[in-house]
């Protein structure tokens, strides 16, 4: 992370872990844009005095690591692929800095709303006991026994909150990927992934400056784009007008040739 992006974010007003329980929205609507790390700054620069900055611990810059789980035959990527609207994620998300860990259900239905539910977990590693099943059993379509690990990220994040605490911004920066099938690793250090969580349309500064700065919304998840960046064998022409619009973007060449 550069200094300069550093010193933006010490001059920004902290919320703490516990002031963040009150901007969860567990049900919302989420949308995503994608920025060139070198317009990354300048960004911050625009936001800056319209958020508070998550500060964990003295840190506001922390850590994630995820694992995403799926069947045998890839339903839960097959779905995004094959733009079914009401689908589901996965995963068990490590909260680095915290020492928390979770087991999340992510549910986005046919009115494009988001709700995720969670249960706290020992480690990743010992996910297969019976309150987890339970837990999956109780809030989504998937069974345990039928999911396995397929591919693990780790990077960097920055969690804001507007002023009203109706919204949250995620800044995702610095991501690698690693495939559990195929032992293929993928580093992303070109864009940011900016992610805006709102409960309804309601305004934002950031949806704002993006519609002012062309930005337009590029609707993928990291599950999505590390399984196509990793695994050959995945169909994925859902993503290839993505994956251009990433490219242009960065002026990178990410993705297989298509």
């Amino acid at each position: 992370m550069r200094s300069e992006v550093i010193q933006l974010l010490n001059e920004m007003p902290p919320i703490s872990l516990e002031e963040m329980d009150a901007v969860r929205l567990m049900n919302r609507i989420d949308t995503k844009f994608i920025i060139p790390t070198e317009r990354f700054e300048p960004f911050l620069k625009k936001i800056k005095d319209e958020y508070f900055v998550q500060d964990i611990n003295g840190k506001r810059v922390n850590n994630y690591h995820t694992t995403y789980l799926d069947t045998p035959a890839d339903d839960m990527f097959i779905a995004h692929q094959n733009g079914k609207t009401d689908r589901e994620k996965i995963r068990i998300r490590e909260y680095v800095d915290s020492s928390l860990t979770f087991l999340e259900v992510k549910h986005k239905n046919n009115k494009g709303q988001t709700r995720k539910v969670r249960t706290g977990i020992k480690n990743k590693d010992h996910f297969r006991i019976k309150k987890n099943a339970e837990f999956l059993h109780s809030h989504s379509r998937y069974e345990l026994d039928n999911l396995f690990p397929v591919l693990e990220n780790n990077f960097y994040r920055i969690t804001l909150v507007n002023r009203c605490k109706t919204e949250r911004l995620t800044l995702d920066c610095d991501i690698n990927f690693l495939n559990l099938e195929t032992r293929k690793e993928e580093a992303i250090s070109d864009f940011v992934i900016v992610e805006v969580k709102q409960e309804g349309e309601s305004y934002s500064p950031v949806r704002e400056i993006m519609n002012r700065d062309r930005i337009r919304q590029v609707s993928i998840s990291k599950y999505c784009l590390g399984a196509v960046l990793t695994n050959p064998s995945l169909k994925y022409n859902r993503f290839k007008s993505k994956l251009i619009q990433i490219n242009k973007l960065t002026n990178k060449s990410y993705g297989y040739t298509f």
